[in-house]
């Protein structure tokens, strides 16, 4: 039998007090984190706008709020596929939405990279 993505590099991500060791982000993630980027930007463009009736009907017609429930879904993938239970009272109570994607920002990087390393938010530890 021949097994695909055992030997893939393995890196450490740490949010607060917990040591994430993750392999990879599924493409399901990848699809999803894009999206939810395409809708920030999109809300960032028509906060440009300059006339408030047509930039407020421009925002709301963006924003659902559901971006919240995207990241929480990115996560849970991401977690699931490296071995993880999700979970939301542990991501709510011990993270913020800016921390959450600078996580996930640094799992990106880290399946995308050969180097073992321990990254944590705000830089990097050495392994």
């Amino acid at each position: 039998m021949k097994e695909i993505g055992i030997d893939r590099p393995r890196f450490d991500v740490k949010v607060n007090d917990r040591i994430f060791n993750m392999a990879f982000i599924p493409n399901l993630a990848r699809k999803k984190y894009i999206d939810f980027w395409h809708r920030v930007e999109q809300v960032m463009e028509a906060m440009k706008i300059k006339d408030i009736k047509i930039r407020k009907d421009a925002i709301d017609s963006l924003s659902d709020d559901n971006e919240s429930e995207m990241l929480r879904e990115i996560l849970k993938i991401t977690l699931e596929a490296n071995g993880y239970d999700y979970s939301e009272d542990w991501w709510e109570s011990n993270t913020d939405s800016e921390m959450q994607l600078e996580f996930m920002k640094m799992v990106l990087e880290g399946a995308d990279s050969d180097k073992k390393k321990v990254l944590t938010l705000g830089g990097v530890l050495k392994s």
